[in-house]
């Protein structure tokens, strides 16, 4: 993959990340959801990876950032 098709494709992963975020804390202010709750089965899940496929780390890894992303902001606000 050339570097102008990782950037797009870093950009892309990175602006779905963003949306997603501030979509779960836009429904966790409207009392939608559970916050605490979402992020607990967030790390469940990336718990239960557990298949020898390369790319899982990675998906593991996302899972656990964006769980502490959404508490960090939980805290903040």
């Amino acid at each position: 993959m050339a570097d102008n098709e990782f950037n797009e494709l870093a950009g892309r992963i990175e602006a779905i990340s963003t949306l997603v975020l501030h979509a779960i804390a836009d429904l966790e202010m409207s009392e939608f959801i559970d916050g605490q709750g979402f992020t607990k089965g967030m790390r469940q899940v990336a718990e239960d990876l557990q298949f020898p496929q390369p790319h899982l780390d990675a998906t593991r890894r996302t899972l656990l950032e964006l769980a502490g992303a959404l508490d960090s902001a939980r805290m903040n606000r």
